[in-house]
């Protein structure tokens, strides 16, 4: 039997304490070639709720899965117990169709994140349309990120929505 590696990766709030996990998965040491995004993503939402068990791996918690376009669009998505995952979106076509798909997810309780964008006013123009879907938007977390006055604002605005922000890359 080949060995399946699911990682959980502890996600901290501002005052340190266990918010929620990212789960990541690997069916060896090392990804595969042309392994799909869309084959990890269920790798990973199968092995948690079946071969490990979400309470084993989650706790009481939640985990953020990564999924693509195609992952997102995909009716099964609608079979993914809601209490137990954050759909973290890697990139997406903001389109009629992906806006609608937003809606029904957040309609029927799923929490929706959007996945290291990074945070410009660019970038946040071309979400607009889903901000209000979106439960959390997960940034990267580096120098000239912490320099920059007008990324602050745009945290500001995103809070003041009700979206957490997380900051990924975080070392110390």
């Amino acid at each position: 039997m080949e060995n399946v590696y699911l990682g959980r990766q502890p996600i901290l709030d501002i005052d340190g304490n266990l918010n929620s996990y990212e789960v990541l998965y690997r069916d060896g040491f090392e990804p595969k070639e042309g392994t799909s995004s869309r084959f990890v993503s269920a790798a990973v939402i199968n092995n948690v709720l079946n071969s490990f068990g979400t309470h084993e791996v989650l706790g009481n918690r939640k985990a953020f899965v990564k999924i693509d376009e195609k992952f997102l669009m995909n009716d099964l998505i609608f079979t993914i117990p809601n209490n137990f995952f954050i759909f973290s979106i890697v990139y997406v076509d903001v389109n009629d169709k992906v806006i609608k798909r937003f809606e029904q997810l957040k309609a029927k309780g799923y929490e929706l994140a959007i996945n290291d964008i990074v945070i410009n006013e660019e970038n946040l123009q071309k979400y607009a349309n889903v901000l209000d879907t979106l439960s959390y938007v997960k940034i990267d977390f580096d120098e000239d990120f912490r320099e920059d006055s007008s990324i602050k604002s745009i945290i500001r605005s995103l809070k003041n929505n009700n979206i957490k922000v997380v900051a990924t890359k975080v070392e110390d």
